[in-house]
């Protein structure tokens, strides 16, 4: 994005290389059109958000009206709705990006990944059959390949500034969209904010009430979406199993009872993935406490 962060990140390779690199497209042919976003959470149940799509959409306007990238950070705590929200913005405005929309998965400090692996999976998508060994060249032919480009960028679950540097494109005409549960403070003054709250109670009851049928189901619901700390991952887990139940207050009593066990999807205990995540990630005293 500036002349400054590929020094953060160790420099530039040799011209000479970067030349043999870009080669590899061949006589000049335009380089693919990358798309990696997976399916629209709009078709499996997204709900709200409205707010931050519509201030991502303004912060976009800006950037662009001013010649200069969009880097917005989603921050929040487990289980809040980054990923989804970022997806969906993502295809909310791809049509707006000619030259591709990139997504890759950092992993967070649970199991990281480091930005020579994810730019192993760019680089291919960008056209480089040739991907360089080490992570500093990788850098380099990543932003050659980028200066020209206008393209959007999704890097989920960051959990450090230096793993988002690395992996930003060089063009002013690029956006990129972080997810992660801190507020990435260190990416610089220019990078837009928009940390995730839990639903409003009236937005938490209408996701789980579209789920049934049971028209006496309010008090149990109120409940239920109390005990999901109105987290739209929790909710919407909460909302599959109440479909088809004969009575809604027996399953919310089980699942109050034991949340982070009770909502589950597949086996798979989601949320309690995701909180245990969270809890190793805290410094020792707070673990403690």
């Amino acid at each position: 994005m500036n002349s400054n962060t590929g020094d953060v990140q160790g420099g530039l390779v040799q011209a000479g290389r970067v030349d043999q690199l870009l080669l590899q497209f061949g006589g000049g042919a335009r380089p693919p059109r990358p798309d990696m976003l997976p399916l629209d959470p709009a078709f499996i149940g997204f709900a709200n958000r409205t707010a931050e799509l519509d201030a991502l959409d303004r912060h976009l306007d800006e950037a662009d009206e001013a010649g200069r990238p969009l880097i917005a950070v989603l921050s929040g705590m487990p289980g809040v709705g980054k990923t989804m929200t970022a997806l969906r913005w993502a295809h909310r405005v791809k049509d707006r990006f000619p030259d591709g929309v990139l997504v890759g998965e950092i992993g967070g400090s649970d199991r990281p990944r480091t930005p020579a692996e994810v730019l192993g999976t760019f680089l291919p998508q960008l056209g480089l059959a040739d991907v360089p060994a080490g992570e500093q060249e990788r850098v380099a032919a990543f932003r050659n390949l980028t200066t020209s480009r206008r393209m959007l960028v999704v890097l989920d679950d960051a959990a450090t500034s230096a793993q988002v540097l690395a992996l930003l494109p060089s063009s002013a005409a690029s956006a990129v969209l972080v997810t992660s549960r801190r507020e990435l403070p260190f990416l610089g003054g220019g990078v837009v904010p928009l940390p995730l709250a839990p639903f409003e109670e009236d937005a938490a009851l209408r996701l789980l009430s579209a789920a049934v049928s049971e028209p006496d189901a309010e008090p149990a619901l109120r409940k239920l979406s109390a005990a999901c700390g109105r987290l739209p991952m929790a909710l919407q887990i909460a909302a599959a199993g109440l479909r088809g139940r004969s009575s809604i207050s027996s399953y919310v009593d089980r699942v109050v009872a034991d949340l982070l066990d009770r909502l589950e999807v597949d086996g798979e205990r989601l949320l309690r993935a995701q909180f245990e995540s969270a809890y190793r990630d805290l410094p020792d005293e707070l673990r403690r406490a």
